[in-house]
């Protein structure tokens, strides 16, 4: 059928949407399309059939070959339109289908009040959030449209049920270890800092004070007192527990200075600068320049491990790093040195890495498996050390360059670990527990061990039923209940069938062996190493962040009760000025730092401020000129200048200090007695005080 009418033509329009931009529909004649194309200039009549558009296709592929490209990517476009389209149906339909009776009562029920603020709580812990995130008004969006007729809890609500939530888990805690159910709690002390701290104190006494001549002060090394007690005694109403050094701190001394024995060997140590001055320098640079460090990644599809002085493993690993992409891509490698200006890495320099990676792989496992927590417990040290050691001497057979190296290595393990080796609680937690028990000793180890075992089983022999049930060892992946009775059987019996029964790798099979069990619990509660406490410890750094709110152990004076205390007295200024840029103060104080201890801070009364700090080497001084004066003492002296010594870490702590829409810091100076350092809001005042010290 034709058709005539103009307007009816402008109606007719192809099935698909994107042949209608380049072909004009003109007739529709039985079972096929009458089409003009839009793009030839005296185009003439095609054809194609009304459920086909192959022919519209190959015309525009043989005759308009530029427009390929764009017809697929249109077909794609409207394809994954349609798509869209058909879920949606389908959706509307499955929407119509009535639902059964167990759907309908299985239904997701509505969240109350109590558990949506509970679910807010747990996501700002877990995911270490600043607390003001639920006054973001897009947080609050999502809680409105995710839990309709609900509502986000306050930052101050949020506050009180962690803090809420912190006492529970305290209390917990606290209930758990007192518990029977508990005999053997793993502690670790953290005393450097403390430590650093009491020597500092004695060190300014010393400088500061003159001690009478009569007066005799007694030192007393900590390692005594803590080997001096280490079971319970009835006498003394204090005991401290078995005291064990940690052996992931001292496998890194072994790597860190021991190693430097080796440096004795002339050709080690030549090599080692040389080849560790190259890759200090492109470590500097990825860390430095934000070009090189985009270099690095767009040749290796990486950036290279830099070494971090908190991670004892990160310069085994820095080195491996390199090592292999060296092996891996060597010509993008120099490329890179060639752009930083760097010097190449040659043949020797490779062939140190590789033979230093071989010498301190073995070191480095040994590290990463003691400084676990999950799976690892005292008796993994004994067979862990002499595994090493073994490695260490082998190395000493194969190792080239580094030869020196496995030699120091192997020195420092001995010497730090042979008296661990032969201490009967490290004996006794390898041979009770059931994946080592007497493997890898020698004759004379294993009758020693055995005779230790024997007499550990007879102290705890006495052991009644209802002991040991309280006793009970925590499974490992396993839930089953062992409802029957647990025949007590004679000791060696019981040692016999222990020492006979192969590790699956599941501790459960102790659970017959109530003995056993109870020495693995004595023996293998503690952890070999401390890292995984200082793990925990250095969370703090990402709660404690300039970002993220404070919840001070301490409780908040509330205005109501600030009658009851009084506000400390302060000594009239002698000057009081408007401190320049905090930002400019900042840098200069952080490049000073370096220089000294000690910051003296002067200001005279034409609005000069010079900040000052000195060495044995040199004296560094800073001026700003033209401050606002605040006020001015009277003085009989013609300049009116004053001046305090203060801590420049502690200065520094104020400037770094995080506040928000500063309007104006003034800066008080008491001559040579305090500076103090006022921000001054609308709503609000902050005071920082700093006593002076001695110059």
């Amino acid at each position: 059928m034709e058709l005539d009418g103009e307007s009816e033509i402008r109606e007719l329009r192809l099935p698909w949407p994107v042949y209608n931009n380049l072909f004009k529909l003109i007739s529709v004649n039985n079972n096929n399309f009458e089409v003009k194309c839009k793009l030839c200039v005296n185009s003439k009549m095609y054809s194609t059939s009304t459920k086909s558009n192959s022919n519209l296709k190959k015309h525009i592929t043989s005759k308009h070959a530029s427009k390929v490209k764009e017809l697929e990517a249109d077909l794609k476009i409207e394809k994954s339109s349609n798509k869209r389209k058909n879920n949606e149906f389908d959706c509307d339909q499955s929407a119509k289908v009535q639902q059964t009776i167990s759907d309908a009562f299985s239904r997701a029920q509505p969240v109350s009040q109590e558990n949506l603020n509970s679910m807010i709580t747990e996501f700002v812990i877990m995911g270490n959030h600043a607390f003001n995130i639920v006054e973001e008004e897009k947080f609050k969006i999502i809680i409105q449209k995710g839990f309709p007729n609900r509502q986000c809890l306050s930052r101050k609500t949020l506050m009180s049920k962690i803090s809420t939530t912190a006492d529970n888990l305290k209390a917990n805690l606290k209930a758990q270890l007192s518990s029977t159910d508990v005999k053997y709690v793993c502690a670790t002390a953290d005393c450097w800092s403390v430590f650093k701290s009491v020597y500092s104190e004695s060190e300014n006494a010393d400088e500061n004070m003159e001690l009478e001549e009569e007066q005799e002060v007694e030192l007393i090394a900590i390692s005594d007192i803590l080997n001096e007690q280490t079971s319970f005694d009835a006498d003394s109403p204090y005991s401290l527990p078995p005291h064990h050094r940690c052996a992931s701190h001292t496998l890194n001394l072994v790597a860190t200075k021991d190693s430097e024995k080796a440096l004795s060997d002339p050709l080690y140590k030549k090599q080692l600068r040389s080849t560790f001055a190259k890759m200090s320098a492109l470590w500097n640079k990825q860390e430095r320049t934000s070009l090189i460090a985009d270099t690095i990644h767009d040749e290796l599809n990486i950036y290279i491990i830099v070494p971090n002085a908190t991670r004892w493993n990160s310069t085994f690993q820095a080195v491996k790093c390199l090592k292999d992409q060296l092996i891996k891509s060597e010509s993008e490698v120099q490329r890179i040195c060639d752009k930083a200006g760097l010097p190449r890495f040659d043949k020797k320099d490779q062939a140190f890495m590789i033979d230093y990676c071989k010498v301190m792989q073995p070191l480095a496992q040994a590290l990463d498996l003691l400084q676990g927590d999950k799976f690892v417990a005292m008796g993994y040290l004994i067979p862990t050390i002499k595994w090493l050691k073994k490695q260490l001497k082998e190395l000493l057979i194969t190792a080239t360059i580094c030869k020196s190296l496995a030699n120091a290595c192997l020195d420092g393990v001995c010497s730090r670990f042979d008296l661990m080796l032969l201490d009967k609680f490290n004996i006794l937690a390898t041979v009770s527990h059931p994946k080592f028990k007497f493997k890898g000793m020698s004759i004379m180890e294993k009758e020693e061990a055995t005779d230790i075992l024997q007499s550990e089983i007879e102290y705890f022999k006495p052991v009644n039923d209802n002991s040991l049930e309280q006793n009970q060892l925590e499974e490992v992946d396993d839930n089953i209940i062992f409802d029957e009775d647990i025949d007590i059987e004679h000791s060696n019996a019981e040692l016999e069938r222990f020492l006979f029964t192969p590790f699956n790798g599941d501790l459960t099979i102790l659970k017959n062996m109530p003995i056993m069990r109870l020495i693995f619990l004595k023996y293998n509660t503690a952890l070999p190493s401390s890292a995984s406490v200082e793990r925990l410890f250095s969370i703090a750094g990402d709660i404690c962040t300039k970002k993220r709110s404070k919840i001070s152990d301490f409780s908040v004076i509330l205005p109501k009760d600030w009658s009851a205390y009084k506000e400390p007295t302060i000594p009239a200024h002698n000057i009081s000025v408007v401190m320049p840029s905090i930002r400019v103060l900042r840098h200069i104080v952080d490049k000073m730092k370096r220089i000294g201890p000690r910051l003296m801070v002067s200001l005279d009364s034409s609005g000069k401020m010079v900040l000052g700090v000195s060495n044995l080497s040199a004296t560094v001084d800073t001026h700003f000129i033209g401050l606002e004066i605040v006020s001015v003492q009277n003085s009989t002296d013609k300049e009116n200048k004053y001046s305090t010594v203060v801590d420049i870490k502690k200065f520094s702590q104020f400037l770094n200090c995080e506040t928000l829409n500063l309007s104006k810091i003034l800066c008080h100076v008491v001559e040579g007695m305090l500076l103090h350092c006022s921000i001054e809001e609308d709503e609000y005042v902050l005071h920082y005080f700093l006593s002076g010290i001695d110059d």
